[in-house]
Parts: C-alpha cells; structure tokens; sequence
C-alpha cells in the first residue's frame, strides 16, 4: 500500500488558526510546560540528595547550559515559523534525518513530561488530602484531569495557554512569598558559607544532579511548538524561549538556595522529603499552609500536563504533514481550528499508561521512570539544534563567532549532561532507560527510512514545505 499522501489531503485544506496567540499566551504555554514550581515541591529535593551544599550551583549550571540552548533555539525562530518548532528548524539546518531525529525524541519529551507531572500532579494532591485525614483515588485524579484537558485544549489553544499563565504567575509568586518569609523571619543565617563553599559536595554528586535540573528546567522551548499560530512570530518566539529559561534559572537557583536554609543544611533530611515545603510550613510555624501550598502545585502539575499534551500534539501534526506519521495526526478541527486527532491520541494514551502505573508502580516511579526518559528527548533535540544554529547560518551566509560559541557550548553542555545520567552507570531500573531510548530513536529512524521508500517525494515535501508554509525569514525582524 502507498504511504503517499497530498499534504492538503492530510490536512483537508484545513489548517491551525494563524495570528492565534500573542506573547503571554506563547509565554504561558513555555512556562506552564516547564513548570517552575515542581522545583520546591518536589524535584529540588532529588538534586539536594546528590548534589547536597552544592544544589544551587547544579540549578545555576543547568539553567546557563540551558541558555545557550536556547539562543541557539532563537537563531531559528527570528528567521522560521511553523508548527512543529525544532524538528523544523533542525530539518532546515541539518536534513530531514536530523530534525526526524528530534520530532520523535521531543515526541517522547512531551508525552514522557506529562505522565511525569500528572503523576507529581497527584502526589500533590495526595500530599494535601493526608494533612486532613484522608485519600482520594488516583485513577478518579488522571480521569477527571484528562477530561478537563480534552475539553480545553480541544476547543481554543488561546485559552488553555491564558488559563497557564494565571496559574504559573499565582503560583511561582506564593511559592517566592513564602521563601521570602525564610529569609526576613531573623531565624536563618542568609549568608550560608556552607553552601557558597559547597561544603561535602563531590563532582559525581553534581554531574548527576544536573541530569535531574536539566528535567525541571527543559521543556522552556514548548512556546516555539505553537509559532505557526502566532501573531508575530519572527519577533516573539525567540523572546519567549529565552525569556522562560532565564526567569526559570533564577527561580531555581534562588529556591534551591533558600530551601536549603530553611532545611538548616540538613541534606539528608531535605534529600529523603517527598514534600519539603510541608516541612518548611511546619519549621516557620503555619503547618495549614502546606496542604495550600501542595493545593496550588497540583494546580501547577496540571497546567505542564495541558501544556505537553499541547506540544506534543503540534510536533505530531507537524509530522503527519510530512507523512511522517499517521495523516490522522494531521488532522484540524473545521470550527476550533485545533489538531483535535493528535489531542485526543496523546491525551488518551497519557490516560492509559497513568492507569496502568495505578495498578502497578505507583505514581513516584511513574514520575521517576517517565521523567527520565522525558530527559533524554529533551537532550537529543537540543543538542541538535545546538549543532544545527551555525551550520544553518553558514548556508546562508551569516555566520558569527558569537553563534559559533553558543552552538559548540550548548552542544558540549548536551554531551557532558548525556555522559553525567549514565555513567557512573545509575542502578536498575534507572541503567536501562537509555538503552530503551535508543531503541526508540532506531526504530524511529528505520520507520523514517522505511517510508521514504514507499513515498520517494516525503523529502521534497519537507523541503518545500520549509521553504514555502514556514515562512522562511533571512535577515529580517
């Protein structure tokens, strides 16, 4: 059977509404993706089991990697828009292997982070229903949070992004008022010479944590998946990337920093806490604000859970165009305008596996074992798009040094991190998760190769597509 398909065929002459979202709904897509308030309430405490002293150093590390990453990212969105955002850009600076490379491992990223943070979504919940006594069922959380999804994002991409940001902004602010309150309450020393000396922290402990930062601090690039239904995307997206990454970074590595003052140094007590700030409510003597504070990051939870189904779905529909994957994939919604197939797919086989780990597993090894994996995604595409901004601007001629040295650290950053999550080779199941990847991109590649075979023209499709729908943009704002 033919795997050709005519991309107005596969798209039923119907495509994503254009001038859609603005910088806050881009914004609000980024950040809800990267959701900054996992870092207090749950993954900081990951780190500070390694990295101990040294946390906020491993946070200030990850995010500055994770900059250049994202000036690299910026090279493409200030010349190419269009759903899909890297496994475009990649596609275009580095051939169609590459970007397939990156569509399915950002694939895996998306929906890998949002079995991740559905899971933490909850944790948190059940860690706010204990403090009264209490469970609540955690297949009623995922059904019931799904649903709301569905419902959201099937409708209008503008208001799940608006109802992001709302939640994001409430939420990070809390979460500063009550650091803050650490730092003014005369109980701490703010001036921790353990932690600005890294006392008792090794360099294995450090590599390793950057590993687990890199997972709170990715997904900044979620904004760039939407930019075919942006307003102006040539000068927005590359602001929102960068933006989210940065005010993220700083976030982190003041949190990482605070909390460890308010756990008094005390890394193995703050490294074995499945709900830290539960334990710096009770330390400042307002115990009822800790099931509000795990209240709100379950709010937080399922607006990254929303915004990688959203992302995830815009990277499959960018592919199915390329018949790449299933045409229904890309398939739009006549009257919302949304890829309502790829939605209702992702968001149904996120439903499915986080049953599943109700039945078997539990939702800490969901969140450990699928964030993990979600890493290795999020690594694969930015170090190609690492590689990929200088060879792409020295096509068109305009190549600089400053982007030759963002492209070779951001890539070299990539590397070491790769490096950092599998050797000292971490225990089971953790030691296998990256030979499950690999598979995964194999297969993927072969499935890549096995239907360029059947459709010969799939690469002048994408080409021509790059060319003539991403509004390719040299040289101009």
């Amino acid at each position: 059977m033919s795997m050709h398909v005519d991309a107005a065929s596969t798209n039923q002459g119907i495509e994503l509404k254009n001038a859609n979202l603005g910088f806050l709904e881009l914004f609000g897509q980024s950040l809800a993706n990267l959701s900054p308030t996992f870092m207090p309430a749950l993954n900081v405490a990951a780190v500070v089991a390694l990295a101990g002293n040294g946390t906020w150093l491993v946070f200030g590390l990850a995010s500055l990697g994770l900059t250049l990453v994202a000036m690299n990212i910026g090279i493409f969105a200030k010349r190419i828009s269009g759903t899909g955002s890297l496994f475009l850009y990649i596609s275009k600076g580095l051939g169609s292997t590459a970007g397939v490379i990156s569509g399915w491992g950002l694939a895996a990223a998306y929906i890998s982070t949002a079995i991740a943070v559905l899971a933490g979504e909850y944790m948190f919940i059940d860690a706010a229903t204990q403090y009264f006594g209490f469970d609540i069922s955690p297949s009623l959380i995922y059904l019931l949070s799904i649903v709301l999804i569905i419902y959201l994002t099937y409708r209008d991409i503008r208001v799940s992004s608006r109802i992001s940001i709302i939640i994001e902004f409430t939420t990070i602010t809390i979460v500063f008022i009550l650091l803050c309150a650490i730092l003014v309450s005369g109980t701490y020393k703010i001036l921790d010479m353990n932690q600005l000396s890294l006392r008792g922290t090794s360099f294995k402990g450090m590599a390793e944590g950057v590993f687990i930062a890199i997972f709170s601090l990715a997904a900044f690039d979620s904004g760039a998946t939407l930019s075919g239904e942006a307003k102006k995307p040539l000068s927005t997206v590359h602001k929102v990337v960068i933006a989210t990454e940065v005010v993220s970074g700083i976030f982190g590595l003041f949190v990482a920093y605070v909390m460890m003052i308010a756990f008094k140094g005390n890394s193995a007590v703050f490294g074995a806490s499945n709900t830290p700030l539960m334990y710096i409510t009770n330390e400042l003597g307002v115990p009822y604000i800790g099931p509000i504070m795990y209240s709100i990051a379950a709010i937080s939870a399922f607006a990254c859970t929303m915004a990688s189904i959203n992302a995830a779905s815009r990277i499959f529909y960018s592919m199915a165009k390329f018949q790449i994957v299933h045409r229904s994939m890309g398939l739009v919604h006549k009257k919302y305008g949304t890829p309502h197939a790829a939605l209702l797919v992702m968001s149904i086989f996120v439903l499915v596996v986080m049953l599943w780990f109700s039945f078997d597993g539990g939702a800490m090894n969901a969140f450990d074992l699928t964030g993990t994996f979600a890493s290795f995604g999020f690594m694969t595409a930015y170090f190609l798009v690492s590689v990929g901004a200088p060879v792409y601007l020295v096509k068109n001629r305009k190549l600089t040094f400053g982007v030759v040295l963002t492209g070779v650290l951001g890539a070299l950053f990539m590397i070491a991190a790769f490096i950092g999550s599998v050797y000292p080779v971490p225990p089971f199941p953790y030691n296998v998760i990256a030979y499950l990847y690999l598979a995964y991109i194999i297969v993927g590649i072969w499935w890549f190769i096995y239907a360029k075979s059947k459709s010969p023209q799939m690469v002048k499709l994408i080409e021509h597509d790059l060319e003539e729908h991403a509004k390719l943009i040299i040289g101009k704002k």
